[in-house]
């Protein structure tokens, strides 16, 4: 007959288990509802950007492809594999969808810097060419401010 102790280390034993499972199954929910995210998060965000990007820097679009790519093998062996294989493996799928999440965030970051050091590029020459055109159109506007003025006119 088994002592009392053994039976209670048995059903902590079971109710450790059973936690365990419960926990499983809570990732591997979760990771369900993630799987469908960044398959939205990549079909919305990441073919709008590689889109716009089109002349964006080769080493950014390539590391923002391979992320992409990444997360469409992900998504599609996810949707392939059993509830049993999501429940074994819902830590290291939960892990893989994070990865793969951070580096497209990382990504379009790093587009979003080129884009504003492009468009500061863009502004500080148009800048520069308005400035080298400007100088001689405002001594003929002040030209005739000072003129009109003389005449009693206002300006024009």
């Amino acid at each position: 007959m088994e002592t009392a102790r053994g039976i209670v280390g048995k059903l902590g034993t079971i109710f450790e288990l059973g936690k365990a499972v419960d926990e499983a199954v809570s990732t591997a929910r979760r990771n369900e509802a993630k799987c469908e995210e960044l398959a939205q998060r990549v079909e919305r965000v990441v073919a709008e950007a590689l889109h716009q990007h089109k002349a964006a820097a080769a080493t950014e679009l390539v590391r923002l492809r391979r992320a992409r790519d990444d997360a469409l093998k992900l998504i599609e062996s996810y949707r392939r594999e059993s509830l049993f294989f999501r429940l074994v493996r819902s830590d290291e799928l939960a892990a893989k969808f994070k990865d793969i999440n951070d580096r497209i965030t990382h990504c379009l970051a790093d587009l979003n810097a080129a884009d504003v050091a492009r468009m500061k590029k863009d502004l500080d020459q148009l800048r520069r060419a308005n400035n080298s055109l400007s100088n001689p159109l405002l001594h003929c506007s002040k030209k005739k401010e000072i003129n009109a003025g003389k005449n009693g006119n206002k300006g024009g």
